[in-house]
Protein backbone atom coordinates (compact mmCIF):
# COMPACT_ATOMS: atom_id res chain seq x y z
CA UNK A 1 0.00 0.00 0.00
CA UNK A 2 3.01 2.54 0.72
CA UNK A 3 4.55 1.22 -2.39
CA UNK A 4 1.19 2.42 -4.20
CA UNK A 5 0.70 5.63 -2.32
CA UNK A 6 4.46 6.12 -3.58
CA UNK A 7 3.77 5.64 -7.09
CA UNK A 8 0.44 7.92 -7.19
CA UNK A 9 2.19 11.14 -5.90
CA UNK A 10 5.00 10.28 -8.04
CA UNK A 11 3.01 10.27 -11.05
CA UNK A 12 0.97 13.06 -9.79
CA UNK A 13 4.38 14.79 -9.51
CA UNK A 14 5.16 13.84 -13.04
CA UNK A 15 1.58 15.83 -14.08
CA UNK A 16 2.70 18.32 -12.43
CA UNK A 17 5.54 19.01 -14.14
CA UNK A 18 4.09 18.16 -17.70
CA UNK A 19 1.60 21.31 -16.61
CA UNK A 20 4.19 23.59 -15.95
CA UNK A 21 6.20 22.80 -18.70
CA UNK A 22 3.17 23.48 -21.54
CA UNK A 23 2.30 26.30 -19.86
CA UNK A 24 6.44 27.80 -19.79
CA UNK A 25 6.35 27.01 -23.52
CA UNK A 26 2.94 28.37 -24.12
CA UNK A 27 4.31 31.79 -22.67
CA UNK A 28 7.33 31.76 -24.46
CA UNK A 29 4.53 31.79 -27.59
CA UNK A 30 4.66 35.39 -29.33
CA UNK A 31 0.92 36.28 -28.81
CA UNK A 32 1.81 36.34 -25.05
CA UNK A 33 4.74 38.34 -25.77
CA UNK A 34 2.43 40.75 -26.88
CA UNK A 35 0.42 41.13 -23.17
CA UNK A 36 3.70 43.26 -22.19
CA UNK A 37 3.30 45.69 -25.26
CA UNK A 38 2.48 48.93 -24.56
CA UNK A 39 1.74 49.87 -27.91
CA UNK A 40 0.30 47.50 -30.57
CA UNK A 41 -0.42 48.08 -34.37
CA UNK A 42 -3.48 45.60 -35.61
CA UNK A 43 -3.09 45.53 -39.65
CA UNK A 44 -4.81 43.57 -42.18
CA UNK A 45 -6.38 44.21 -45.62
CA UNK A 46 -9.61 46.25 -45.98
CA UNK A 47 -13.20 44.76 -45.19
CA UNK A 48 -11.47 42.01 -43.16
CA UNK A 49 -13.07 43.40 -40.01
CA UNK A 50 -10.39 45.55 -38.19
CA UNK A 51 -12.71 48.09 -37.08
CA UNK A 52 -15.36 45.21 -35.83
CA UNK A 53 -12.61 43.15 -34.02
CA UNK A 54 -11.67 46.62 -32.49
CA UNK A 55 -15.33 47.64 -31.68
CA UNK A 56 -15.53 43.87 -29.66
CA UNK A 57 -12.79 44.36 -28.19
CA UNK A 58 -14.11 48.00 -26.58
CA UNK A 59 -17.62 46.70 -25.76
CA UNK A 60 -16.94 43.64 -24.37
CA UNK A 61 -13.82 45.53 -22.18
CA UNK A 62 -16.71 48.11 -21.11
CA UNK A 63 -19.34 45.24 -20.07
CA UNK A 64 -16.72 43.90 -17.48
CA UNK A 65 -16.01 47.27 -16.06
CA UNK A 66 -12.61 48.16 -17.80
CA UNK A 67 -11.82 51.64 -18.98
CA UNK A 68 -11.91 51.74 -22.70
CA UNK A 69 -12.32 54.50 -25.09
CA UNK A 70 -12.66 53.70 -28.84
CA UNK A 71 -11.67 56.69 -31.54
CA UNK A 72 -12.04 56.83 -35.39
CA UNK A 73 -9.34 58.42 -37.34
CA UNK A 74 -11.55 59.54 -39.88
CA UNK A 75 -13.20 61.69 -37.09
CA UNK A 76 -9.63 63.94 -37.25
CA UNK A 77 -8.56 66.62 -39.04
CA UNK A 78 -4.46 67.20 -39.74
CA UNK A 79 -4.10 69.19 -36.68
CA UNK A 80 -2.50 67.55 -33.18
CA UNK A 81 -4.41 64.50 -32.50
CA UNK A 82 -4.00 64.62 -29.04
CA UNK A 83 -5.89 67.86 -29.00
CA UNK A 84 -8.25 66.47 -30.82
CA UNK A 85 -8.78 63.38 -28.49
CA UNK A 86 -9.32 65.80 -25.88
CA UNK A 87 -11.81 68.17 -27.93
CA UNK A 88 -13.71 65.01 -28.90
CA UNK A 89 -14.15 63.58 -25.01
CA UNK A 90 -15.14 67.28 -24.04
CA UNK A 91 -11.73 67.94 -22.31
CA UNK A 92 -10.98 71.20 -23.43
CA UNK A 93 -8.67 72.72 -21.60
CA UNK A 94 -6.89 69.74 -19.81
CA UNK A 95 -3.58 68.50 -20.79
CA UNK A 96 -2.85 65.19 -22.33
CA UNK A 97 -1.35 63.98 -19.96
CA UNK A 98 -3.52 65.25 -17.07
CA UNK A 99 -5.99 62.69 -19.27
CA UNK A 100 -3.86 59.92 -19.57
CA UNK A 101 -3.67 59.88 -15.88
CA UNK A 102 -6.82 59.66 -15.65
CA UNK A 103 -7.40 56.98 -18.07
CA UNK A 104 -4.34 55.36 -16.48
CA UNK A 105 -5.63 55.48 -12.65
CA UNK A 106 -9.08 54.24 -14.56
CA UNK A 107 -7.14 51.01 -15.15
CA UNK A 108 -5.37 50.85 -12.16
CA UNK A 109 -8.16 50.84 -9.67
CA UNK A 110 -10.38 48.37 -12.51
CA UNK A 111 -6.81 46.05 -11.98
CA UNK A 112 -6.32 46.20 -15.86
CA UNK A 113 -4.76 48.23 -18.58
CA UNK A 114 -6.88 50.75 -19.56
CA UNK A 115 -7.23 50.79 -23.25
CA UNK A 116 -7.08 53.60 -25.76
CA UNK A 117 -8.01 52.20 -29.30
CA UNK A 118 -7.59 54.29 -32.44
CA UNK A 119 -8.97 52.84 -35.70
CA UNK A 120 -7.87 53.20 -38.86
CA UNK A 121 -4.90 55.59 -38.84
CA UNK A 122 -4.75 55.32 -42.64
CA UNK A 123 -8.06 57.13 -43.07
CA UNK A 124 -9.16 60.63 -44.12
CA UNK A 125 -6.29 62.58 -42.86
CA UNK A 126 -4.17 59.44 -41.25
CA UNK A 127 -1.35 59.81 -43.35
CA UNK A 128 -0.97 63.49 -42.47
CA UNK A 129 -1.39 63.25 -38.94
CA UNK A 130 -0.23 59.89 -38.26
CA UNK A 131 3.06 59.85 -40.01
CA UNK A 132 4.26 63.49 -37.48
CA UNK A 133 2.20 62.39 -34.48
CA UNK A 134 2.29 58.88 -33.39
CA UNK A 135 6.05 58.56 -32.32
CA UNK A 136 5.18 61.18 -29.34
CA UNK A 137 1.82 59.21 -28.47
CA UNK A 138 2.97 56.29 -28.26
CA UNK A 139 5.92 57.74 -25.88
CA UNK A 140 3.84 59.71 -24.02
CA UNK A 141 1.39 56.40 -23.69
CA UNK A 142 4.32 54.47 -22.48
CA UNK A 143 5.29 57.05 -19.55
CA UNK A 144 1.58 55.54 -18.03
CA UNK A 145 1.63 51.62 -16.87
CA UNK A 146 -2.07 51.02 -16.91
CA UNK A 147 -2.70 52.86 -20.34
CA UNK A 148 -2.14 50.30 -23.25
CA UNK A 149 -2.74 51.87 -26.85
CA UNK A 150 -4.41 49.71 -30.16
CA UNK A 151 -4.22 51.25 -33.19
CA UNK A 152 -5.62 49.56 -36.72
CA UNK A 153 -4.23 50.02 -40.20
CA UNK A 154 -4.95 48.53 -43.84
CA UNK A 155 -2.11 46.75 -45.07
CA UNK A 156 -1.47 49.03 -48.21
CA UNK A 157 -1.08 51.88 -45.97
CA UNK A 158 1.52 50.47 -43.54
CA UNK A 159 4.63 52.19 -45.36
CA UNK A 160 2.89 55.34 -45.34
CA UNK A 161 2.12 55.84 -42.16
CA UNK A 162 4.73 54.25 -40.71
CA UNK A 163 8.23 54.88 -42.99
CA UNK A 164 10.83 52.00 -43.65
CA UNK A 165 13.29 54.45 -41.43
CA UNK A 166 11.12 55.18 -38.82
CA UNK A 167 12.09 53.91 -35.34
CA UNK A 168 8.23 52.92 -35.34
CA UNK A 169 8.71 49.89 -37.46
CA UNK A 170 9.86 48.17 -34.12
CA UNK A 171 6.08 48.65 -32.60
CA UNK A 172 4.09 45.39 -31.88
CA UNK A 173 1.94 44.12 -34.81
CA UNK A 174 -0.71 41.84 -34.94
CA UNK A 175 -1.74 40.85 -38.61
CA UNK A 176 -5.65 40.44 -38.82
CA UNK A 177 -6.93 37.49 -41.07
CA UNK A 178 -10.49 38.21 -39.86
CA UNK A 179 -13.72 37.76 -42.37
CA UNK A 180 -10.71 36.52 -45.20
CA UNK A 181 -10.15 33.01 -43.49
CA UNK A 182 -13.94 31.66 -44.44
CA UNK A 183 -15.04 34.31 -46.88
CA UNK A 184 -18.43 36.30 -46.89
CA UNK A 185 -20.28 33.68 -45.35
CA UNK A 186 -18.29 34.32 -41.65
CA UNK A 187 -18.89 38.31 -42.48
CA UNK A 188 -22.61 37.26 -43.30
CA UNK A 189 -23.31 35.80 -40.28
CA UNK A 190 -20.96 38.21 -38.11
CA UNK A 191 -22.66 41.29 -39.12
CA UNK A 192 -26.18 39.21 -38.76
CA UNK A 193 -25.04 38.50 -34.63
CA UNK A 194 -24.23 42.64 -34.06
Amino acid sequence: DELSSFYSVLNDLHRFLSTITNVEYELEEDIWQLCNERAVLLYGEPGIGKSHLLADIANDYLKQGCPAILLLTSMFTTQDPRTQILEKLDLRGKSFSTFLGALDAAGQKAGVRALLIIDAINERNGIEIWREHLAPLIAEVKDFPYVGLLISCRSTYLNAVIPPASPLKAIAKIEHHGFAVSGGRAAKDYLAFR
